[in-house]
């Protein structure tokens, strides 16, 4: 022990103190007790790290030059797929979508996960989430099969966000059955689950 420090903790300063304040950080006389120090995060009263701390760190004292990216989707339709009347992991499949963050076949090549994007059931196009919930001729087929036939669903020039709004819009008509309104989110279920099968 070396001015109350062990061996493997002046090893660590020196691998984590720039060389020029490694004398200084040692010639600092630490108390006679023998007690483990820990890192403090000072963005919190008790100076351990959380997620929201660090959040907020990222919001608050960002530079400029770090551009912070807005959450993929429209916030409103975001925010009543939670007010659905349906299953959580619908609603939850529903906010993925509109999160982006479905592992299809575009998301999964963008992060060099996957060489192929190539929707696997036409072969035709990429397999982005518009593509495989809504343009893929299979997911028309189940729609039409299904007989759901709403021309939003299948226009291909209307935008993810549309199409998902008016799921939700279906969802919360009354002269329908309560079962037959979520019958377009569990098919979109469906489409998810037997794509990863």
């Amino acid at each position: 022990m070396v001015n109350g420090m062990h061996k493997w903790d002046i090893e660590r300063v020196r691998q984590v103190v720039d060389p020029l304040d490694v004398e200084i950080v040692l010639g600092i006389k630490l108390n006679g007790r023998d007690e483990r120090g820990y890192l403090g995060w000072h963005y919190t009263e008790e100076g351990v790290y959380t997620v929201k701390s660090g959040y907020w760190l990222a919001t608050h004292l960002a530079t400029k030059k770090i551009p912070i990216n807005p959450p993929a989707g429209n916030l409103e339709i975001k925010q009543s797929i939670w007010k659905l009347n349906a299953a959580p992991k619908l609603n939850h499949l529903l906010w993925r979508m509109m999160e982006n963050a479905l592992a299809t076949g575009t998301i999964l090549g963008r992060h060099n996960i996957t060489v192929d994007a190539t929707c696997k059931r036409c072969c035709q196009e990429d397999e982005s989430i518009h593509h495989l919930f809504f343009m893929c001729p299979y997911a028309q087929s189940i729609s039409r099969g299904a007989n759901i036939s709403h021309r939003i669903l299948l226009d291909p020039l209307v935008d993810l966000n549309t199409k998902i709004k008016s799921i939700g819009e279906c969802n919360h008509i009354k002269r329908i059955p309560s079962l037959l309104n979520q019958l377009p989110i569990w098919i979109l279920w469906r489409i998810w689950k037997s794509r990863n099968i």
